[in-house]
């Protein structure tokens, strides 16, 4: 034995602390790193105990300078079997290797878990994209067939239903500018504005609190301001009539206004287009149900679920 090597003795103590601590700087530096770090700890803690036991009782049953056979069983055999010789031989080297199996196995549970997750949102990202596509093609369809009865033309259709076209870009537009998680009206009403008026005269006719919309919003409030410009143009309301600046005339100068109001516990959007120079329009034209109109009410009623009224 290492002790009764001559200089060593009880130095051999010492050298069984340094292996067993060994042990551990090894498994420090080895799987530190690991989520199972802790457990390999602990195992190494629990058989280490276990074959220190079977140790102890086979020095109690039969010492080397004193054997009797007398203290001496089977069922004490079957102990120093099992602790002093199974723990550390047989169910340490078993046990290692199922813990790091089972490290493994999560590990590989959470990749799939996170796969199938990333598959669930692809699919939900598509079926989205699909119905945002059909809903697009319904609206260009309806503007299509609108505008169509709307035209005496083909000139005048291509002119009508390229400019609702353009609100609608324009509404995907102020929906990509703001992430995709809405719009901002007073953004969407600028862009519309734009047609007719510069900028500074355009802020300028606008007034009421900061509002978003969401996508379905956004796309229906723009056609609805872009069937009200086009209105506006053909009937003067506040664009044609200038001071001599190329302004229009103070008195005559178009205003929209909005404010949200609370109506039976709801929160409503209340939208005002007020054109104080407006031309009657004759019989029959956009403003006594032609398909502007028509096509205003049926986004207002329709999309919005709002309520829309002329005077």
């Amino acid at each position: 034995c290492w002790y009764r090597l001559e200089g060593v003795a009880n130095i051999a103590i010492n050298d069984a602390f340094m292996l067993e601590a060994a042990i551990y700087h090894l498994l420090k530096i080895h799987f530190k790193s690991k989520p199972y770090y802790g457990h390999l700890l602990e195992l190494f803690h629990d058989v280490t105990f276990q074959t220190e036991l079977g140790q102890l009782i086979d020095l109690i049953t039969a010492p080397e300078d004193s054997v009797d056979l007398s203290k001496f069983s089977l069922d004490k055999h079957h102990l120093i079997v099992v602790y002093k010789t199974a723990f550390y031989s047989f169910y340490l080297p078993v046990a290692l290797a199922m813990r790091s199996l089972s490290a493994s196995l999560e590990s590989a549970r959470k990749t799939a878990a996170i796969a199938e997750r990333q598959a669930a949102d692809r699919a939900l990202l598509l079926r989205e994209m699909q119905h945002r596509i059909k809903n697009h093609l319904a609206r260009i369809q309806a503007i299509a067939r609108q505008s169509a009865r709307g035209a005496r033309d083909l000139a005048e259709f291509e002119t009508i239903f390229g400019g609702r076209l353009s609100a609608m870009a324009k509404a995907q537009d102020a929906l990509t500018r703001e992430g995709g998680d809405g719009s901002d009206l007073r953004g969407l009403l600028q862009s519309e504005l734009a047609q007719v008026l510069d900028a500074g005269t355009a802020d300028e006719v606008l007034a009421g609190p900061d509002v978003r919309l969401d996508d379905r919003q956004t796309q229906a409030v723009g056609l609805v301001i872009h069937e009200l410009v086009t209105n506006a143009m053909k009937y003067g309301g506040g664009f044609d009539r200038t001071d001599g600046s190329g302004a229009p005339a103070e008195g005559d100068r178009l205003r929209l206004s909005w404010r949200v109001a609370e109506v039976a516990r709801e929160r409503w959007l209340e939208l005002d287009w007020i054109e104080p120079a407006a031309r009657a329009p004759r019989q029959g034209s956009e403003n006594r149900g032609g398909f502007g109109s028509q096509l205003i009410e049926a986004l207002v009623e329709g999309d919005l679920g709002g309520r829309f009224t002329r005077r």
